[in-house]
């Protein structure tokens, strides 16, 4: 269904539902970052920065503090792999209570693709209850064998572009492939399928379209917003209010 011709009254929960002082901000972490990688993660960051209502906390591995700096109070240096300056598995319980105290982790990304790394993303998600957001470079960061277990999960919400979404597919086997050509009616009844048998919540930036479905539900917004920016209003709005995570994403458009 397209977004335009939802009735705005629908949303006023969920718009009422941002805070209105810094005592009632919601927790929001964000996880990403490694020896190499770090420009996304700090993109995002310093796109949060600042956003009324929210409580922003970064952890970053603790290599990175040579070169970030110990100034920032919002920044969480984390146990790292010394030589190979990425999260290692001995932190995992560490980042998961951090994350269970908050409302929402944004998980950016950039972390590498080592075996260990596989291994402490994946415990991190399978250890977390709060909401998570899982942007297209955080994809990259799960082992193969394992994205079918991350989209079985119902507190999660994956925001990626069309290239993503078909190397997704084709990665999980799915019986349909997401390619450009498909028509505005093929990409409803794909997302349709794939929300119906996995069930978090699918965000889809393709081709100044943006997808969204949850539960065999699909609506699309026409909209040029970034992915970048669709990533931030997303995590904002789910650590607000997550009753209805599907109808809190459609309001952000």
């Amino acid at each position: 269904m397209d977004i335009a011709k939802l009735n705005p009254k629908d949303f006023e929960e969920i718009i009422w539902s941002r805070p209105e002082n810094n005592r009632q901000a919601s927790q929001l972490v964000i996880l990403g970052g490694s020896k190499d990688h770090f420009a996304i993660t700090s993109k995002i960051y310093m796109a949060m920065s600042g956003t009324k209502g929210i409580k922003l906390s970064l952890l970053l591995p603790n290599y990175l503090s040579k070169l970030v700096g110990n100034k920032d109070s919002n920044i969480i240096f984390i146990d790292s792999h010394k030589p190979g300056g990425y999260f290692f598995k001995d932190s995992v319980n560490e980042v998961a209570n951090i994350i269970n105290d908050a409302d929402l982790c944004l998980v950016a990304g950039e972390m590498g693709k080592s075996n260990e790394t596989q291994q402490f993303i994946e415990n991190v998600m399978e250890h977390s209850s709060s909401q998570i957001v899982i942007t297209q470079s955080a994809v990259e960061c799960f082992a193969e064998n394992y994205l079918p277990k991350l989209l079985a999960k119902g507190n999660v919400t994956l925001c990626i572009d069309g290239l993503t979404m078909s190397k997704l597919g084709k990665s999980i086997k799915f019986e349909k492939a997401f390619i450009s050509s498909l028509g505005f009616a093929q990409k409803i009844e794909y997302l349709e399928l794939l929300t119906k048998k996995y069930s978090c919540s699918v965000v889809i930036s393709d081709e100044n379209t943006i997808w969204m479905g949850k539960t065999g539900n699909v609506f699309y917004s026409k909209s040029p917003k970034s992915l970048k920016n669709i990533v931030v209003d997303i995590s904002s709005w789910l650590s607000w209010n997550n009753k209805d995570p599907l109808k809190t994403i459609t309001s952000t458009f």
